[in-house]
């Protein structure tokens, strides 16, 4: 079942040893085991002075800083604090300083702000503790546990006395309260190069590299995730940014159906798909209608463009082609002749190959069975529309049962030709390898390269059976961390993944929200500046969003906040040291990226479920939903251009 873009992935949370080597047996990341069971595990979540990722309030951000090397992780900035005696010395933190202290001697080898050896979790801080164990158990249980234990003790070099453990274990079991004017564990792995003053905060500026923009891209916005990799980020946007957001006005709203599609903006012109199925070329700087294309259905997904030719997919389950001056039709491919086909998946135009690619998903989860459908992604000649190649993600037989459709757009890593895509549960069992799985594929022949499921027997429809429904629609991410070419991927169970490109192969896991049927990861993350930037959401008790940062290399949470309301289906996305994140409650925010601090706020006309786009000094949000499935009308909605006077 899904809303806009659908997500999921399965995750545990173990703990290993804290000193020296850790424990093999809770850190084994096998890249093709299906089952939780053997899901890798997450890294701890570090949270603000609430000390709780579940139960941050609104507008409450933590933020998680390191120092150079040989000084402390600090959770709240400020000036260093006097530790307790026989304590190093700390940067001020939230954790009491005996404990810090005792985490500086048995822990944080293994255990730093990027763990290491094997160690699945980070405890740096108070907020480390909250996340939760394998079993489902909080680490502020499991630890006295395990060091406690005299079979798998931690750390597992040695059995520590009672009271040497006893600051640790009565912290932890009190609820790993955060102490403001303690003390922050000393993290000499950490690789945040030292400001003058010596330290700098993950996530800020001091220290870190300045992102620049590919070579041979400007300012536009030309496709659903803005390049091919699907970062979600405009790198060569400098007329909007921290400096000057909060200043950010209503320059023009143009009013229509409904949009959840992210715009795409190039050569002064706005492109906008509507629910109406209608294709409109505006004015980037007026919004002044400049043409309109009637396409025969409901238009859910965004354009792509080449040089001359907009690229656009409907509810019908044909993509067409568009004359980018004029709007007039080039040509038309069905590329599902299914009654219930429908293209969610946005095309994405591939320029060294001349292809499109689009993902199929359908709407036959929602009707009685028997069902039929099986999910594909297709590869389209982009000058005649014809296909190249069709790969189906089941067999829809005996051996693989029906569904799995592909509601994610596709990401694209041009140097190993391989195009990343997720997919969804099946509707009658069994449920073959290639659903609820991230799958690689050589765009060019349309051969798998790989393909990783993250949940096994999902088999879910709404008058058939009821299983967890943790399928993948947000797209993926390609990103490049530590020297390691990764892919990231958001999932419905509200973990984001990331995995090694070539193989596929686990590099880590976080674990942000609660998964269900609409919960979990559903907005696809944007990726920049050394950080995933990934929008979760509860639902349905309370329905809610958090906005969460993300170390790219380790997961390690940098900030996060939760929205007062609504919930995020919408796309995340970064331009110039500022994220952006539109809700169902048609609020538009703009964050600090390096610190999370909210820098704006705006209400739309109504709801947002589509993507914004930043280009050339404007912010486009588009508005306007409705259920997604089983679409009834085309509702009302729009565009919003907001800027600086």
């Amino acid at each position: 079942m899904v809303l806009t873009r659908r997500t999921w992935v399965v995750t545990w949370l173990g703990l290993c040893g804290m000193a020296g080597a850790c424990s093999s047996s809770a850190t084994q990341q096998n890249a093709n085991a299906a089952p939780p069971s053997a899901a890798p595990a997450t890294p701890g979540v570090a949270t603000g002075a609430s000390g709780s990722a579940a139960t941050i309030s609104a507008g409450a951000r933590a933020t998680v800083g390191v120092a150079g090397s040989g000084a402390a992780v600090a959770v709240a900035a400020g000036s260093p604090a006097a530790p307790s005696a026989g304590a190093p010395a700390a940067v001020r933190g939230d954790l009491p300083c005996n404990v810090a202290q005792f985490l500086d001697q048995h822990c944080v080898s293994c255990h730093g702000m990027k763990p290491r050896l094997g160690a699945p979790v980070s405890l740096v801080n108070a907020g480390s503790f909250k996340a939760m164990g394998m079993s489902g158990v909080p680490l502020t249980q499991v630890v006295p546990m395990r060091l406690k234990s005299t079979e798998r003790p931690m750390p597992p070099a040695m059995l520590l006395t009672a009271a040497e453990i006893a600051p640790i274990v009565q912290w932890s079991e009190a609820g790993a309260l955060p102490d403001p004017n303690g003390c922050a564990v000393h993290d000499p792995s950490a690789a945040s190069a030292p400001s003058a003053a010596g330290t700098s905060a993950v996530g800020a500026s001091a220290g870190a590299p300045a992102p620049t923009a590919p070579a041979g891209e400007g300012a536009d916005w030309t496709m659903f995730g803005g390049d091919l990799g699907n970062t979600r980020a405009n790198l060569a946007e400098t007329k909007l940014g921290v400096q000057n957001v909060a200043n950010l006005k209503e320059l023009w709203t143009f009013r229509g159906a409904a949009v959840t599609a992210t715009p795409a903006v190039a050569g002064g012109v706005a492109y906008l798909p509507t629910w109406s199925g209608k294709v409109y070329a505006l004015d980037a700087r007026t919004g002044v209608q400049k043409w309109m294309t009637a396409l025969p259905d409901l238009i859910d997904a965004s354009p792509s463009l080449s040089a001359d030719t907009v690229f656009v997919a409907d509810d019908q389950g044909s993509v067409h082609a568009l004359d980018r001056a004029t709007g007039k039709v080039l040509w038309t491919q069905l590329v599902d002749k299914h009654a219930e086909a429908h293209l969610w998946s946005s095309p994405i135009y591939v320029a060294e190959s001349n292809l499109v690619l689009v993902g199929v998903a359908s709407g036959e989860e929602a009707v009685k069975p028997p069902y039929t459908f099986r999910g594909n992604v297709v590869a389209l000649d982009a000058k005649t529309g014809a296909e190249r190649w069709r790969f189906y993600t089941t067999a829809g037989d005996a051996t693989s049962g029906p569904g799995v459709g592909v509601w994610a757009t596709v990401a694209v890593d041009t140097k190993r030709k391989l195009a990343f895509v997720g997919t969804g549960n099946a509707y009658t069992g069994p449920a073959g390898p290639n659903s609820d799985a991230l799958l690689a594929l050589n765009y060019e022949t349309g051969k798998l390269a790989w393909s990783k499921q993250f949940t096994a027997d999902d088999v879910f429809s709404i008058f058939g059976s009821m299983g967890p429904d943790f399928d993948i629609g947000a797209s993926a991410n390609v990103f490049s961390e530590g020297g390691v070419d990764l892919v990231g991927i958001g999932i419905k169970s509200g973990d984001y993944v990331a995995l090694e490109r070539e193989t596929g192969k686990m590099v880590w896991m976080r674990h942000l929200t609660p998964g269900s049927v609409q919960g979990g990861i559903i907005a696809s993350p944007a990726y920049a500046a050394g950080k995933v930037f990934a929008a979760s959401n509860t639902y349905p008790q309370p329905a809610s969003a958090t906005l969460f940062a993300l170390d790219a290399t380790s997961g390690n949470v940098m900030w996060m906040d939760k929205l007062a309301t609504g919930v995020a289906y919408g796309g995340v996305v970064y331009a110039n040291g500022v994220v952006y994140l539109g809700s169902t409650s048609g609020e538009i925010h703009a964050y600090d990226a390096a610190s999370g601090k909210r820098l704006w706020m705006a209400a739309a006309p109504d709801s947002i479920a589509g993507g914004p786009s930043v280009a050339n000094g404007v912010l486009y949000v588009p508005w306007g939903y409705m259920w997604t499935l089983r679409e009834g009308g085309e509702g009302a909605g729009g565009l919003t251009a907001y800027g600086v006077p």
